[in-house]
């Protein structure tokens, strides 16, 4: 015990004497906390309450709303919204609207649809159709042959003057045609052209294909200058004609170059007539036979226009048959634009096959379509045909040789037969 207290006594004194020394009064102890409420409460409440509640509210409530609140509620953006906004929506887009938007599309439109859109259609548009075109078709109708003769039925009444013959008969022009490529139309022309030439006549044959099957045929070697320079006008017809592997027939032969100058003269006026008045100045023939391109192409209108008769061949091809008629059409295309009326002159058949019952039934499609317009005479198929274009000689001249029966030539001997009583027939008819 007296161990601890004496160690006790030690704490006690210490505690004891802060308490002592350190002793104050209750005022003086709060003196310095009164000093500092009495300095801040001065400062905080009558300073800066002055400050900040004085000046900041009397800008804020004061000038501000009265400025920037009130002014800009009422006048700035009730403005806009009434005046400024109101005014385009109601007044300006209003106007635009009725005015502008509705004067185009009444006033202005109207006007450039009744009297602008109406008048070329019914002025501008209509004469140039009506009567600039009819007066250039009157013309060029008024030069080369009576407008009267020329709707006849007789296309050989078209120019009296420019298909005669050294007799002073008309010669015929027959265009080898049919829409459908393979059919024999080269076949046809070369060795038709053979057959009337045995027959006395004295014939010129042109070729209006570009491949140049006909000119292969009968030439041995391709001329300087073809019909090609005849469309574009570099040369005359009379020039361009030379004789053929065959007596009495004379041929006016084609190249690569009618591609070209088919194309050359699509813009030219009158392309379409450039075969019929290239045939005014050739004289001395009694028939001209043109073969024709299975394309539509101007040089196979050329011919078409050109020519008083047509001669169809066909073979057992669906699509061949189907080339008769499209190439009906195209003739009355010609006469519907009154450049030319050629006469079909019948429908022949070529490598008919009597063994093959495709070919029977094509025979019977086309008798029972064109009725007398086929031909009695069929060219039956016969290997000798294929044998033309390597030799540069016509079926004569192939069969020359062979023992009888010789079916090529008297196939084709039978058709040039039947073709000049049809020609008689016609002449006859349209005197």
């Amino acid at each position: 015990m007296r161990g601890l207290s004496s160690n006790l006594e030690p704490l006690s004194r210490s505690a004891a004497q802060p308490l002592s020394s350190s002793a104050t009064t209750p005022a003086q102890a709060a003196q310095p906390y009164t000093r500092l409420a009495a300095q801040l409460p001065s400062r905080s409440a009558a300073q800066l309450p002055s400050r900040a509640a004085a000046q900041l509210p009397s800008r804020s409530a004061a000038q501000l709303p009265s400025r920037a609140a009130a002014q800009p509620r009422n006048c700035h953006a009730a403005q806009p919204r009434n005046c400024h906004a109101a005014q385009p929506r109601n007044c300006h887009a209003a106007q635009l609207r009725n005015c502008h938007a509705a004067q185009p599309r009444n006033c202005h439109a109207a006007q450039l649809r009744n009297c602008n859109a109406a008048q070329p259609r019914n002025c501008h548009a209509a004469q140039p159709r009506n009567c600039h075109a009819a007066q250039l078709r009157n013309r060029h109708a008024a030069q080369l042959r009576n407008r009267q003769a020329a709707q006849l039925p007789g296309c050989q009444k078209v120019a009296p003057r420019q298909h005669l013959n050294e007799s002073g008969d008309m010669m015929n022009i027959i265009a080898v045609a049919n829409r459908k490529g393979g059919v024999g139309k080269s076949t046809v022309a070369t060795n038709l052209a053979a057959a009337l030439a045995l027959h006395g006549q004295r014939v010129l044959l042109i070729d209006m294909d570009s491949q140049g099957s006909a000119t292969g045929t009968l030439l041995e070697q391709l001329p300087t200058y073809s019909m090609g320079h005849v469309l574009i006008g570099q040369a005359a017809l009379a020039d361009v004609i030379i004789p053929s592997t065959v007596d009495n027939v004379w041929i006016a032969p084609a190249t690569e170059e009618l591609t070209h100058a088919q194309l050359a003269i699509v813009s030219k006026p009158g392309r379409e007539t450039i075969l019929r008045r290239a045939l005014r100045n050739v004289t001395g023939f009694d028939v001209a036979i043109i073969d024709t391109a299975p394309e539509r192409h101007l040089g196979t209108v050329n011919a078409l226009v050109a020519a008083s008769h047509v001669l169809m061949p066909f073979c057992a091809d669906a699509k061949a048959l189907e080339g008769l008629s499209t190439t009906a059409q195209a003739i009355a295309d010609i006469a519907e634009a009154e450049l030319a009326t050629p006469k079909i002159l019948g429908c022949v058949q070529v490598a008919h096959d009597t063994r093959l019952a495709v070919s029977r039934d094509a025979r019977t499609q086309v008798a029972a379509s064109w009725g007398d317009l086929l031909l009695k005479t069929a060219l039956r198929i016969n290997s000798s045909f294929v044998l033309c274009p390597a030799v540069h000689r016509s079926i004569f001249s192939i069969e020359k040789s062979s023992r009888q029966p010789r079916r090529g030539s008297d196939d084709v001997l039978a058709m040039a037969l039947e073709i000049q009583t049809r020609l008689q027939h016609t002449t006859q008819a349209a005197a």
